[in-house]
């Protein structure tokens, strides 16, 4: 039965109206309505001594204009219109746009509102769901805190995200830029970040070698280590170069600046033995004396102009220099051998 044909006058009272109602011989309660909430001031429906809440239609035409209705079917109401008020007398639950409610109120739509406010004692949490996945966005009452995904925060603010070994368990992005925090499973795991949704740096714990990597991508794998410290061992690692001062460095480790270090240890100089060799053809002093004059330089060694423009391979150069250092030691012998012949033809001399 519609709500016109059942009390068609009631579409023309106004707000402030007492309204009684007769079904089956059942007296109903007096409803009155003040806009723009009705209150109901007895129970609905005396039945045998019990309350029957039967189904009933109610239906909001305009402030202060409504229709309330019982339908001929014990089991289900509905507002004749696009929009649907569905209640049901066994389980007591009401329907919003939905024919099924499966909850005391069940919306088959969005809810707006201004403010919601939550004082019963029995209300713990929200369960968030869709398709059947849940997700809790818990208050606790003892502690303040404030879970999702998890029924038990542990902290203000605690989330549990899926068990994924790339995505991420938080995302915080715009048109330009986004920041990831996750996975969630056991294994490289830690923070991205990036200017868009395909490339980006991410800092990253990696379980097993207790490493935390700075690396290249967004999805937590393929992890080449760009930099790395081992917590174990505590050495930090770079792959690249590394510029101190030098916004593109050349050079594995390039520095704008004084290095001060207590000891330098080279390890790539090959030395200077072959110096010593039979086969070793020892320049002589007159060789070098016109290579000083000619090039202002020793020969085998840079020019000083190189050097600058150039630099100085510190390992080169000692080789170099310890070369000539034992090319002049060859000389001092050949010196000394000459020295000593002349000592002893004189002694000859003064013999004599």
């Amino acid at each position: 039965m519609s709500a016109e044909k059942w009390a068609p006058d009631v579409f023309k009272r106004k707000q402030n109206t007492r309204i009684t109602a007769f079904h089956a011989g059942i007296i109903s309660a007096n409803v009155h309505c003040r806009s723009p909430k009705p209150i109901l001031k007895e129970p609905v429906m005396k039945n045998s001594g019990r309350i029957n809440i039967a189904c009933f239609m109610f239906l909001l035409l305009s402030i202060g204009n409504w229709g309330l209705a019982q339908l001929e079917s014990p089991q289900a109401a509905w507002l004749e219109a696009s929009n649907y008020l569905y209640t049901n007398e066994y389980t007591q639950y009401v329907g919003i746009l939905n024919e099924a409610p499966i909850f005391p109120l069940d919306v088959g739509g969005a809810i707006q509102g201004e403010e919601f406010w939550s004082n019963g004692e029995k209300v713990s949490n929200w369960l968030l769901s869709t398709s059947g996945s849940h997700t809790y966005l818990l208050p606790s009452t003892s502690t303040s805190y404030v879970g999702i995904g998890t029924s038990s925060p542990t902290a203000p603010l605690t989330i549990v995200g899926k068990s994924s070994t790339t995505t991420p368990d938080i995302r915080i992005t715009s048109d330009y830029t986004y920041f990831d925090l996750g996975p969630g499973t056991p294994g490289p795991h830690g923070f991205a970040f990036g200017d868009d949704g395909s490339e980006g740096m991410q800092l990253v714990y990696r379980t097993g070698p207790n490493q935390m990597i700075i690396e290249k991508g967004n999805d937590f794998t393929n992890l080449t280590d760009l930099f790395s410290i081992d917590y174990d061992t505590e050495y930090s690692y770079f792959k690249g170069n590394v510029g101190i001062g030098v916004t593109e460095p050349d050079e594995k480790l390039v520095v704008d600046g004084v290095v001060k270090a207590e000891e330098i240890l080279v390890t790539s100089i090959a030395g200077a033995d072959f110096v010593f060799e039979p086969d070793y053809a020892l320049p002589s002093l007159g060789d070098v004396e016109a290579h000083i004059r000619r090039n202002k330089h020793l020969p085998g060694i840079p020019p000083a102009s190189e050097m600058q423009q150039n630099g100085v391979s510190m390992g080169e150069l000692q080789t170099q220099l310890l070369q000539k250092i034992e090319e002049l030691t060859l000389y001092m012998i050949d010196l000394k051998k000459e020295n000593d012949l002349l000592k002893g033809r004189v002694s000859e001399l003064e013999k004599k």
